[in-house]
């Protein structure tokens, strides 16, 4: 035991400010390993104009921090984990200095893999960021001592898409901090809710979800819960025209505040993720934690974990709005026993997937090492 504590206490664990799921679920794991270990959360002014000449400069940025931190501190670490790739080589490029080992967490977010992620009327800029993003995660893969995967579903995205594969990896599940949700009962509203938990971004279905929003009874409302700063602006305007072209302005709230955002799961009496691409998704998980219904896309972790609670929580990807309208009707319309039922099943389910839970998973992995 007490060379555990040793190992742990000379391990540094080290991730970057930001919004988003990514940031939340770092956030989360370090607040439970911090007792065991160091933690080191980046703060630093990052460029956020988006294009090549920011990826450039947030990039030398976060380098010469890094470089930096190690010279200055000058401990000798027996494990360096952080859960940004762009991190990799620079911690990877000290380490010839002070001899650690490298472990990066994968989180499920998705990494641009082909032109056609950024369009075919992309700018050279753009194309030339999208090959120097896939690039810099190609090397990451080949840097690292030790892949952390969220699943094994996480591994075949990455062959599909004929994405560098980790070499070594194990399964460290995404997790939810349970004790931070509020299980307050819902107040009474003369409309239903049916909310949306992501960030802006074709592949999440968005679109979808509007145009299924026509065909539910105008007591129908939808909340668009946006958890990242970092949106495509074209896309988000691309949205509202819709919402407009449909009439649908007042039935349509939009949500920015990611500080606030789990305290809106009580408004809320559905979750949907009509998405096409998914790993382990955090709202998934936040969904059971906050004991609400949950539509998601048969994609990724979510058949798997939904369908021990009701096959109903999840269908077959589709465009088609029709389907996903009736499928959020179905759930919407459940007895009160039924559901009650449900989201108690759900809310057993997610116990296991509490951050202090997949912390002391983490430990027992480092340990083996």
């Amino acid at each position: 035991m007490n060379k555990n504590n040793s190992l742990f206490s000379k391990s540094l664990f080290i991730y970057r400010e930001g919004s988003g799921g990514e940031t939340i679920a770092m956030e989360s794991l370090a607040s439970a390993l911090q007792a065991k270990m160091k933690t080191v959360k980046l703060k630093m002014s990052r460029d956020e104009k988006g294009g090549l000449r920011s990826f450039l400069l947030n990039l030398w940025k976060e380098s010469i921090y890094l470089m930096r931190y190690f010279y200055r501190h000058n401990e000798n670490y027996s494990y360096v984990i952080t859960s940004v790739h762009s991190f990799i080589p620079s911690i990877w490029f000290m380490h010839f200095f002070y001899r650690y080992k490298l472990v990066f967490i994968y989180h499920g977010n998705r990494i641009p893999h082909d032109i056609g992620e950024v369009g075919f009327s992309a700018t050279i800029g753009q194309k030339i960021l999208l090959k120097l993003s896939f690039f810099l995660w190609s090397i990451s893969m080949r840097l690292v001592d030790l892949s952390l995967l969220p699943s094994e579903s996480a591994l075949k995205y990455f062959r599909d898409h004929k994405m560098t594969c980790p070499n070594n990896y194990m399964i460290l599940p995404n997790g939810v901090k349970l004790a931070s949700f509020s299980l307050k009962k819902q107040q009474r509203n003369t409309h239903q809710t049916v909310a949306y938990f992501g960030r802006i971004d074709s592949k999440k279905g968005i679109e979808i979800l509007i145009r299924a929003l026509v065909y539910l009874p105008r007591k129908t409302h939808l909340l668009l819960a946006i958890t990242s700063s970092d949106n495509d602006k074209e896309q988000k305007a691309n949205l509202e025209k819709l919402i407009i072209s449909y009439g649908l302005e007042s039935r349509v709230q939009w949500f920015f505040d990611v500080k606030l955002m789990r305290k809106m799961y009580a408004k809320v009496d559905l979750v949907v993720l009509p998405s096409f691409e998914e790993v382990m998704p955090l709202v998934m998980l936040e969904s059971a934690a906050t004991k609400k219904l949950f539509l998601g896309y048969k994609v990724g972790e979510i058949p798997k974990f939904v369908n021990q609670v009701d096959p109903r929580m999840c269908m077959s990807p589709t465009n088609n709005p029709v389907l996903l309208a009736n499928r959020i009707s179905l759930l919407l319309g459940l007895s009160e026993k039924d559901k009650n039922e449900i989201i108690n099943r759900f809310f057993t389910l997610v116990q296991s997937f509490d951050w202090d839970n997949i912390g002391v998973r983490f430990m027992q992995i480092i340990t083996i090492l």
